[in-house]
């Protein structure tokens, strides 16, 4: 399909699958022997969601190093070939960033490291703040 396609409103589904598509094609580019690790999280069902973590300074920043040598390409490629400037939904809007949450689990998958999973849940403020 060429990229003027793109121009137009990109429905879920096929959004999802075109920013899919960009980021393995980055990974292959300039990260190939994470390629597996991609493919497979991709198939997979479950991950380590939110990006949230804790680790010592040295894992942080290979990590960081690792998803910005293409993070930023992907999001500019994404942005040059859709419409999602003009987009106000913001979960279609953050579509990107959906996709880097799933990355950490692609770094970890190629990169062991010591893991304690911790229990985590979402509550309202007011449930939090007594309001």
């Amino acid at each position: 399909m060429s990229a003027s396609c793109w121009q137009m409103m990109i429905s879920g589904w096929e959004l999802e699958r075109f920013v899919d598509e960009i980021f393995r094609r980055h990974i292959a580019l300039k990260q190939p022997d994470y390629l597996d690790a991609f493919d497979h999280v991709s198939n997979a069902f479950t991950g380590f969601q939110y990006e949230i973590f804790i680790t010592w300074r040295k894992i942080f920043d290979d990590y960081c190093t690792w998803i910005f040598s293409f993070l930023l390409d992907v999001t500019e490629e994404v942005l040059a070939r859709t419409n999602l400037r003009q987009i106000d939904n913001p979960r279609k809007y953050r579509v990107v960033s959906f996709f880097a949450e799933r990355l950490l689990t692609v770094w970890l998958r190629k990169n062991p490291v010591r893991i304690k999973n911790c229990p985590s849940c979402f509550a309202r403020a007011c449930e939090i703040f007594g309001r």
